[in-house]
């Protein structure tokens, strides 16, 4: 920068000295000329290492853009790769939410048919109903001198005597009752048949 200004100046007093009719020594006017070219010299030097370096950051920057490129590649390829394991695995659950959906659906059906099964086996081995929808269904014994009945919650000794037509008094003698108040849910009562 320096030798710029001195040069650019040196080349103005010259022509300021041949515009004004001075004479100028000739000495003085290869001292000039010399300066002038090493001047020159020195400039094209500078130029010259300008130009590498500016070669050498285009370099530079052509790199970093390949290694930009690859870096996206790479990620663009892990991202991908990410993707489809996320994908794959979000697959696999819904596959096993299905099946256990499936499972589901089968052990309902499954329940279902057997409680069915369980209240028409229920239904056919019961006798008829009495009107009031809180009794139990009683069931008949295998001998046809009376039934056996399963005391349900809730259900009074008087309840169940009703719903088979029998007395309490005879339920309470045939089970060898001390009270007709004191009965166990799951307790098995014989009803004599009249």
């Amino acid at each position: 920068m320096k030798v710029r200004v001195f040069f650019q100046t040196s080349l103005a007093a010259a022509a300021l000295l041949a515009a004004s009719g001075c004479i100028v020594d000739p000495a003085e006017q290869r001292r000039v000329a010399q300066q002038q070219t090493e001047d020159s010299l020195i400039l094209q030097e500078d130029l010259r290492r300008i130009r590498a370096r500016l070669e050498s950051l285009e370099s530079d920057f052509q790199r970093l853009q390949q290694q930009v490129s690859t870096s996206n590649n790479d990620l663009a390829r892990a991202n991908q790769s990410q993707l489809a394991g996320f994908n794959a695995t979000l697959d696999e659950l819904n596959k096993r939410i299905r099946a256990v959906d499936a499972a589901r659906e089968a052990d309902k059906r499954e329940i279902v048919d057997s409680l069915s099964r369980k209240i028409s086996t229920m239904m056919s081995t019961a006798p008829a109903r009495s009107s009031s929808p809180s009794q139990a269904a009683p069931r008949r014994a295998v001998s046809n001198e009376g039934y056996e009945h399963v005391v349900g919650p809730g259900e009074t000794l008087s309840a169940i005597a009703k719903a088979y037509g029998a007395r309490t008094e005879d339920i309470i003698q045939a089970n060898g009752l001390k009270s007709a108040d004191v009965l166990r849910v799951g307790q098995k009562l014989f009803i004599p048949a009249r």
